[in-house]
C-alpha cells in the first residue's frame, strides 16, 4: 500500500527566492517501481513521476523523471495532495491533485487532478469534478 503526503504550495517567501532555491518536498513510492515527487521552486511547483532504476553503491535509490507537471505560481490557499484522493468514490494512491480550501475533512474544490499511469509512465489528466481529496490537516474536535 502506498503511503501518502499532503504538501502545501503556499510557501511563505517563495516569491522572493532564487532559481537555486528549489526544494524537494518528498514524495512516496508506488507499489510498481515508480515514485511520485513534488519540488517547490520560485513561483512554480513541479510534480514528477519517476521510475526507480536501481540502488547505487551507497544504497540510495537512482531514479529517472519520466513525466512531470509544472504548476503555475501557487496561491496561499492551494495545496497539492498526493496519494490520498479518490475518483468517483474509489480511493487510490495514484491520484495527485491541486485543491483549494480548508476547514473541512475533504477539500471543497479540486482545481486539477492527474492519475499516475504506470503502464505508460505518464500523468493522465482527470476530470477534477470527479476527484476529491482528504484534508489531512483538518482537526475537528467535538
Amino acid at each position: 500500500m502506498a503511503c501518502f503526503s499532503v504538501l502545501s504550495l503556499g510557501v511563505p517567501g517563495a516569491a522572493n527566492s532564487t532559481a537555486h532555491d528549489c526544494r524537494d518536498m518528498g514524495g512516496y513510492t508506488l507499489d510498481s517501481g515508480y515514485v511520485v515527487n513534488l519540488r517547490i521552486c520560485p513561483n512554480i511547483a513541479v510534480l514528477t513521476l519517476d521510475r526507480v532504476l536501481r540502488r547505487d553503491e551507497h544504497g540510495r535509490v537512482v531514479r529517472e523523471v519520466v513525466d512531470e507537471i509544472r504548476l503555475p505560481a501557487p496561491r496561499q490557499s492551494e495545496v497539492v495532495v498526493t496519494g490520498f484522493c479518490e475518483a468517483e468514490g474509489v480511493p487510490t494512491g495514484r491520484i495527485s491533485a491541486l485543491v483549494q480550501g480548508e476547514g473541512t475533512p475533504w477539500y471543497p474544490t479540486t482545481k486539477r487532478a492527474w492519475w499516475a499511469d504506470i503502464s505508460t509512465g505518464r500523468w493522465i489528466a482527470l476530470d477534477p469534478g470527479r476527484v476529491r481529496c482528504f484534508n489531512e490537516g483538518y482537526d475537528h474536535v467535538d
